[in-house]
């Protein structure tokens, strides 16, 4: 018991000695659209990645009762593929350039993240 206690002293004395540092390494820009979205903006020219989560009040919940699945309908469009391409084509295309594509949905939320190699 005494031991779990020192580790998780120890665990909260560097949590809170590095937390100055990690803040202060991101410039986190606050934005609102016109329709009151926030938007967190964060700029760090030392990764040459261009990573992007969008989170929806989406989902189950937000369906009427007799059209749950449609929440479900949604995410699973959005990676079936694109213009020409079908979903395996897609999904290939994605990795010959570097890019990630996932969408999660929930009781909640929809969240669709994309991580891509930046262009020079």
């Amino acid at each position: 018991m005494i031991k779990r206690l020192f580790c998780i002293g120890m665990i909260f004395v560097f949590v809170l000695a590095t937390a100055p540092f990690c803040t202060a390494a991101l410039n986190v820009q606050t934005l609102s659209t016109k329709n009151k979205t926030n938007v967190w903006f964060v700029e760090d020219h030392n990764v040459p990645v261009v990573s992007v989560v969008m989170s929806f009040r989406a989902g189950s919940a937000q369906a009427p009762e007799n059209k749950v699945a449609v929440a479900s309908f949604l995410p699973a469009l959005l990676v079936e593929g694109a213009g020409d391409l079908d979903a395996k084509a897609f999904h290939e295309r994605l990795q010959d350039l570097g890019i990630s594509l996932d969408v999660n949905e929930d009781l909640d939320r929809l969240t669709l993240s994309v991580r891509t190699p930046a262009r020079s």
